[in-house]
């Protein structure tokens, strides 16, 4: 079985997130979604809530999987034995930003190969840092995640 990794720290998941999920689907014949943690970030959302929501965006995918990992990816790769770490690029930054990790990452777990995945054409500008900017600004960013993602962004400006 080719089971393939999908990592971010998905806050929010964008559908910019969940076209990249669809399409590493169809490639593989498993895919784990590991939602990250990275201390030296400010979350909008939990662990726990950013998993919540990327199980429900990816809810209509049968081969996919979600869980959440602390840890070095290339740690969390090699423990769940993926033959691919999957990586959504929007532009050459997004490629500038991932390759020196992929190739950190090879060198750790040489057994899985980093895909870039180009994004799709209409969603190479979604990112969730437009969705928090957006948020912050007022904004409506309502084609830029799911539906309930769009909720949970308003439950939290409202404090609720």
């Amino acid at each position: 079985m080719r089971t393939a990794l999908v990592p971010g720290s998905f806050d929010p998941i964008t559908l910019g997130h969940v076209s990249v999920i669809e399409r590493s689907s169809l490639l593989f014949d498993k895919v784990i979604v590991c939602v990250m943690l990275n201390e030296h970030k400010q979350y909008m959302f939990s662990l726990s809530e950013r998993a919540e929501l990327v199980k429900d965006a990816v809810a209509h995918l049968k081969n996919v999987q979600v869980d959440t990992w602390d840890g070095m990816l290339w740690e969390y790769a090699q423990k769940q034995e993926v033959c691919a770490i999957v990586k959504g690029v929007r532009n050459g930054k997004d490629t500038d930003y991932e390759l020196p990790q992929a190739y950190f990452n090879s060198q750790k777990y040489p057994q899985a190969l980093t895909v870039f995945l180009p994004a799709e054409e209409n969603k190479a500008q979604i990112s969730s840092t437009l969705v928090r900017n957006s948020v912050q600004d007022d904004t409506d960013y309502r084609q830029l995640v799911p539906q309930k993602v769009y909720e949970a962004v308003m439950k939290k400006k409202r404090g609720i």
